[in-house]
């Protein structure tokens, strides 16, 4: 029993082992980071295609309001 605590090549292995677990864990948080800031510049940027018909234009048209070019006893 007393070979195994003076053994230290178990130690090291255990303790590159969990320097490569916590790069492992550091990795993907930052990849999870980075795509959820991918996703939520993408859905903005769909917001915009999304409302991309509802441009109006100020002009003569919308001057004339809800009774159109031809007025309101137009048939």
């Amino acid at each position: 029993m007393g070979a195994l605590w003076k053994d230290e090549s178990a130690t090291t292995a255990l303790e590159y082992a969990l320097m490569i677990a916590l790069i492992v864990m550091s990795v993907v948080a930052g990849y999870r980071s980075i795509g959820l800031i991918i996703a939520d510049e993408a859905a903005a940027g769909t917001d915009g295609i999304g409302n991309a018909g509802a441009y109006r234009p100020a002009g003569p048209a919308s001057a004339l309001g809800a009774a159109g070019p031809m007025g309101a006893g137009a048939p």
